[in-house]
């Protein structure tokens, strides 16, 4: 699995590769438990009503979110600034059923609250503020023991899973006041198949439309109404059925169905998109468990190169949707699984005549 930075692509400075053989996505709402929401509404309104003061807002008004296993984002639910630590606590459940922190990771620098891997994303005083309202998407955790967020230089490296394992997410200058976060699960996973498992942890619904790449393609550039990934969405939006859900799952999670190693470099054509909702466990300070809110993540096949992209898209809370703007594009070749994707492909747009003359 790869991570991009700010890819931009120009069809024109693509060298193009042989032939191989072979509208608007639905919007997602939080979901969330009438009374957590009723508990939460008290939190937001409670910078401004002084009656309403409540432990949330006075120490930690803050909402934590599984994204798949070994990635997470926060949300301040007050109106007000709220600071958190930079240093994320990450636990394993022990035999005996009480917590560890896991040690080494990322070779004892820890998981951190940091958007990505660059050196001016390091808080320099210990600490991230969080605007009133605002989420964060720190880097996710690759599942390795060493290489397990931002540092590489790992001789020695291997799957952390298998495991049950949480993030603790405290105040900035006040260890005592802290937020445990989902419990998540891991099997023994490389980091490429544990980046694609994610996709398919809660996944309940997608949509899937056809994809034309513009002459400059920007997958990380911020989402717009009318993009997937970056690329220009045609024609109408469709529903995929849970037979097809079923097959998505099995397609992302097969052991050896996708190849990490190949670096081809080819014209993008035949491209699918899919527009992925996933509901997925939230807790929140005080009150422990909160329901679940949706995660939607774009996901981009293209069949010509035998490529998959894919990118966190937003995080659908109480607040209102929060966009994830820094979050990574991944990609992998799923040349070993090639008649299965194509497959898949022609199921879901089963009125596209050029995906389904592909074999």
């Amino acid at each position: 699995m790869r991570t991009l930075g700010t890819l931009i692509v120009t069809t024109v400075v693509l060298a193009a590769c042989s032939r191989q053989p072979g509208a608007s996505g639905t919007s997602a709402t939080a979901t969330l438990s009438t009374s957590s929401a009723a508990r939460t509404a008290a939190v937001v309104d409670a910078s401004t009503d002084p009656g309403a003061a409540s432990k949330h807002t006075s120490d930690f008004p803050i909402e934590s979110f599984d994204l798949g296993a070994g990635s997470m984002a926060i949300l301040n639910l007050a109106k007000h600034p709220v600071r958190v630590s930079s240093a994320v606590a990450m636990e394993r459940r022990q035999p005996d059923g009480t917590w560890k922190a896991e040690p080494g990771v990322d070779r004892d620098l820890g998981y951190r609250m940091v958007e990505t891997c660059s050196a001016e994303a390091a808080p320099t005083d210990g600490c991230v503020e969080l605007a009133g309202g605002q989420a964060f998407f720190p880097a996710p955790f690759s599942g390795l023991r060493c290489a397990s967020q931002c540092n590489k230089a790992c001789k020695d490296d291997g799957p952390a899973g298998p495991g049950e394992f949480r993030f603790v997410v405290t105040e900035c200058g006040a260890s005592d006041v802290s937020l445990v976060g989902p419990v998540f699960s891991l099997a023994r996973l490389t980091a490429s198949r544990l980046a694609r498992s994610r996709l398919v942890q809660g996944l309940t619904k997608a949509v899937a439309v056809r994809l034309s790449q513009p002459l400059k393609l920007d997958m990380a550039a911020e989402p717009i109404e009318g993009r997937l990934l970056g690329f220009t969405k045609q024609g109408t939006a469709r529903d995929v059925s849970p037979a097809a859900l079923d097959t998505l799952r099995a397609a992302l999670t097969k052991e050896d169905g996708f190849d990490d190693a190949i670096m081809n470099r080819c014209v993008m054509e035949q491209l699918v998109g899919l527009q992925l909702t996933r509901a997925l466990p939230v807790t929140i300070y005080g009150e422990g468990e909160a329901g679940t809110s949706e995660v939607v993540t774009d996901l981009v096949l293209d069949l010509h190169c035998q490529r998959i992209f894919f990118r966190t898209r937003a995080l659908m809370t109480r607040l209102g949707p929060r966009p994830a703007t820094k979050a990574s594009v991944e990609w992998t070749n799923f040349g070993p699984s090639h008649a299965a994707i194509v497959a898949l492909a022609r199921s879901l747009l089963p009125d596209d005549r050029e995906i389904n003359a592909l074999q």
